[in-house]
């Protein structure tokens, strides 16, 4: 039999039907069929084992042990997917061909490879290669397994393995580092570092230290008012080569020729240069997870991680849309075919909202359907699912991605836009001015009817702040015109903006812009930039986490401590170098030109050369103002005087004051050693509580259960009050200082008896009860109704069967 493991659930279940594999009633996620038994993992359901993990002496953080690099490395199960390791465990019982359905890409060979490794798999191994979930495809691919052994896959392997263990050697031991360095100059945070994070905290630092050092410059928008015989125009002063008083960006910064240009109208002009192009727009590609999150932020201020979960609930949990962590926006091909009954879906989820569906046409094919741009996942589209019930089951968040996924994929189903795209150059006859303008007029609106109304706004506006000045009366080359007035416009420079969720997203899927290295930039243009679809937003919410950067409503600025932070880290951690630098040398190991041994090498020398420059760290920590924090002395010892230190105890989590002259160990009272647990003061501290509980059980009153004396104490948990017996324990609560109902009895746990009036409503006995600002009222425990306390008797009813009672409208009746 063979054993197919897919990557994920979905995927297993897709590959059953394919195949008519029927459910294992006995193992949930397993199914049956012909020769094939199919399971599957949940993404990756083993991970790299912590520092801790392999010696218990790494719990705690010090320089000294650094750097940690396992002899033998080892993987632990996730917590809760045990189930899934022990399914493909017993179905390789049973099996003597194992079928790996994982992603075709590095990451997925990983996935189900280290399962194989670490269960001691060593029968015969196949490959399947699918990236569309229809059964024609599947069942093809299934037609064309491949040796998983072949260099093909064990390249892919080997790429993956060596990016895991890198990263995980450069992040546990320079996060220590840094982190324990840290603290020895009063930063408290938990400074973490990796290969992607610190290059996210040296973007977002950057950024911030370039506003703060702008400095803004004046300079002037000049602008013509023209007139023709078809009708008038504006167009924008153009210099001509080697125009003086411009700026770096050519912005006109002279005002005596801002000036002077404002008095050259009105003059005679003509159109040098007119051109007019017939163009199309041509719709966009559905979403990838990454241009999916960037549009929710620009639209409605949402974070990565915010979308990433609604994504995820709008696949899990309500079956509306396809895998959402996908890298792609193309389609296979195949998936055209089902167009019709997805919009019908459509049309009748989101009714009068989607009333563009009615005029698509399923028989036009987008560029998006193209079966050689579709990687490990294909673009996020919405399912065929017809349930206005799901929609209703929608909060409002999910409502609004689901819409936009809607309205991207029905445009798959119209033709392009069209416009008409002019530009022209006047010049004037005397002064010899140029000016330029460009008009865009749409001739068809096409996949355009898709947009929302405030999406065509917003589009619109965004063509009005570009160079096009909308629509310009029809002209020709040569037209006569006349400058009828120059308007100059004294503008200041701007300093860039904060990164956004969206800005900063865009920035790590091209990171490639912010690299000078010719060669690493190619590699990571020809990436998908810096993390994954699954992983960028985990990414930005640890360094928030970890008090390294914080958000400001829609805005992503950096701490004090993650300047610092940036500034005492090197260059190639905070840049996208290193990124570049791992991705390049994962290619090598994958081609066979060098080995994970080599490269995991490489990246040890690259901490121990951090390491090593300790003093140089500390040197520059003071350079930026840091200071270790002065040591404040702790209380003296009650026996000797001496220090005491504060400790936490392991047993019981709670701290505790140790004296390391004598060895006396003191309960932490507020700051000051207490009760001795330890020491030469144990056997008098213990007398003396003796002795307090013996005065204190003098007055005591007897316990109702045993008559043995019942003391009060205060919770520190809850910080309430209660009773305890000191002979039966039993347990009483506290009713503004005196014994109430009983909820332990005997030790054993009871409901408080109901010791009150009756219910005015059904008569049964009311409990006494406080409400937490100590003010005492009945509940009746039968009908759920509630009365306020008056002296101890029946006061007025303000809840009467569960439903609260207005007593502003029953006075007002009865008066």
């Amino acid at each position: 039999m063979k054993l197919i493991i897919a990557e994920k659930p979905k995927m297993a279940k897709a590959i059953a039907r394919a195949i008519g594999a029927s459910p294992d009633p006995k193992v949930r996620g397993a199914y049956e069929g012909g020769d094939y038994r199919i399971v599957s993992c949940e993404g990756h359901i083993l991970e790299q084992l912590s520092p801790q993990g392999y010696d218990e002496r790494y719990k705690r953080w010090r320089i000294e042990d650094l750097p940690i690099h396992p002899e033998q490395w080892k993987l632990k199960l996730i917590e809760n997917k045990g189930r899934y390791l022990t399914m493909i465990r017993n179905g390789m019982k049973n099996s003597d061909v194992v079928v790996s359905a994982a992603d075709p890409d590095a990451e997925g060979q990983l996935l189900v490879d280290e399962v194989l490794h670490h269960l001691n798999w060593k029968g015969v191994t196949l490959r399947v290669l699918i990236n569309d979930l229809n059964p024609k495809p599947i069942l093809k691919a299934l037609d064309n397994l491949e040796d998983n052994n072949s260099d093909k896959f064990q390249g892919l392997y080997r790429r993956a393995l060596s990016r895991s263990r890198g990263d995980w050697l450069l992040g546990m031991n320079l996060t220590r580092f840094y982190t324990v360095m840290g603290r020895e100059f009063g930063l408290d945070q938990v400074l973490s570092a990796g290969r992607v994070q610190s290059a996210v905290l040296g973007m977002v630092v950057r950024r911030d230290l370039e506003i703060e050092n702008f400095k803004p410059h004046d300079y002037y928008a000049i602008n013509g008012r023209f007139g023709h015989e078809k009708g008038a125009f504006t167009a924008k002063w153009n210099p001509v080569e080697g125009q003086s008083g411009l700026d770096d960006s050519g912005r006109l910064i002279d005002p005596d020729i801002a000036q002077g240009l404002t008095e050259i109208a009105p003059e005679a002009a003509e159109i040098v240069e007119h051109e007019v192009k017939r163009q199309q727009q041509n719709a966009p590609k559905p979403f990838s997870m990454s241009d999916l999150q960037k549009e929710a932020s620009r639209k409605f201020g949402m974070t990565m991680a915010q979308v990433l979960e609604i994504a995820q609930a709008l696949y899990d949990k309500h079956e509306l849309i396809t895998y959402p962590r996908s890298d792609t926006g193309y389609l296979p091909e195949g998936h055209h075919e089902e167009g019709p009954v997805v919009l019908a879906a459509i049309r009748n989820n989101l009714g009068s909202q989607a009333v563009y569906c009615d005029n698509a046409d399923p028989s036009i094919k987008s560029q998006a359907f193209n079966d050689a741009k579709v990687k490990a996942h294909h673009g996020i589209i919405p399912t065929a699912k017809n349930s206005q019930q799901a929609i209703l089951a929608l909060n409002a968040q999910e409502k609004r991605i689901y819409e936009m996924i809607c309205r991207r994929y029905a445009a798959q189903f119209f033709p392009p836009a069209e416009f008409n795209a002019t530009r022209l150059l006047a010049k004037t006859l005397e002064t010899q001015q140029l000016f330029k303008a460009t008009g865009k007029q749409w001739l068809a609106q096409g996949w355009r009817v898709t947009l929302d109304t405030k999406a065509a706004d917003e589009d619109a506006e965004s063509e009005e702040e570009s160079e096009a000045t909308g629509e310009l009366p029809p002209m020709q080359k040569g037209d006569a015109l006349t400058l009828e007035e120059v308007v100059s416009q004294c503008k200041q420079t701007n300093p860039p903006k904060h990164f956004t969720d969206g800005s900063l997203l865009d920035a790590m899927t091209s990171i490639h812009r912010f690299v000078e290295d010719p060669k690493i930039r190619a590699m990571l243009k020809e990436g998908d930039g810096i993390g994954t679809e699954a992983t960028r937003a985990n990414i930005l919410e640890k360094l928030v986490k970890h008090g390294l950067i914080v958000r400001e409503k829609k805005l992503i600025k950096s701490t004090m401590a993650g300047q610092a932070h940036y500034h005492l880290m090197p260059q190639a951690m905070t840049t996208p170098d290193m990124a570049g630098l791992f991705e390049s040398r994962t290619r090598q190991i994958e081609d066979g030109e060098t080995t994970l041994e080599s490269f995991l090498e490489s990246v040890d020398g690259f901490i121990r050369e951090q390491l090593s420059l300790k003093e140089d760290w500390g040197r520059r920590a003071r350079e930026l103002g840091l200071e270790p924090p002065k040591k404040t002395p702790g209380p003296p010892c009650r026996h000797c005087e001496s220090e005491l230190t504060k400790v936490k105890s392991k047993l019981t989590k709670k701290f505790l004051m140790l004296c390391k002259a004598c060895n006396s160990l003191f309960e932490h009272d507020s700051g000051l050693p207490g009760f001795c647990v330890k020491g030469p003061l144990k056997e008098q501290d213990m007398a003396a509580k003796q002795a307090r509980r013996q005065e204190r059980m003098k007055d005591a009153p007897p316990c109702p259960e045993c008559q043995a004396p019942i003391l009060r104490f205060k919770s520190t948990k809850t910080q309430k009050h209660f009773w305890r017996c000191t002979g039966c324990e039993s347990f009483y609560t506290d009713l503004a200082g005196k014994l109430g109902p009983a909820f332990v009895v005997r030790g054993e746990k009871v409901e408080p008896k109901a010791d009150g009036p009756p219910c005015p409503e059904c008569e049964s006995n009311m409990s006494r009860q406080i409400t937490k600002k100590k003010k005492p009222f009945f509940l009746c425990r039968e009908c759920d109704t509630m009365c306020w306390s008056d002296e101890g008797e029946l006061g007025k009813v303000f809840k009467r069967r569960g439903e609260m009672v207005n007593t502003a409208s029953k006075t007002k009746t009865s008066d």
